[in-house]
């Protein structure tokens, strides 16, 4: 079962929908995620840079990337330094999506 992190994300920053699919599913995978005619499993944000890259992508979208920045210097408790941009790179997926629903919720 996903974890409410990822759930989150998936609701709050990419505005998808979850359902929950019951019966013979070939995927092995509980929630799927729905984008417009898109269904596929949910990505694992918490863990995944690349499925953040996916969610950064959106953030940045949105208009979001200054908080989201702001955000996850806060978390990793730097401000803007040389430091805390290394800091920000090497980020973990868990600290990236704290920044994330953070950001959306500041809006």
């Amino acid at each position: 079962m996903p974890s409410n992190a990822n759930e989150r994300i998936a609701r709050e920053v990419m505005g998808w929908e979850l359902y929950v699919q019951t019966g013979g599913n070939a995927l092995n995978c509980d929630f799927v995620a729905v984008s417009r005619h898109n269904h596929m499993p949910l990505p694992d944000f918490e863990h995944s840079l690349d499925a953040c890259a996916i969610a950064e992508a959106e953030i940045e979208r949105r208009g979001l990337r200054q908080v989201y920045t702001f955000q996850l210097l806060n978390i990793l408790n730097y401000g803007a330094s040389e430091e805390g941009f290394w800091r920000i790179i090497q980020a973990t997926p868990d600290q990236r999506c704290e920044a994330m629903l953070r950001a959306t919720e500041a809006k």
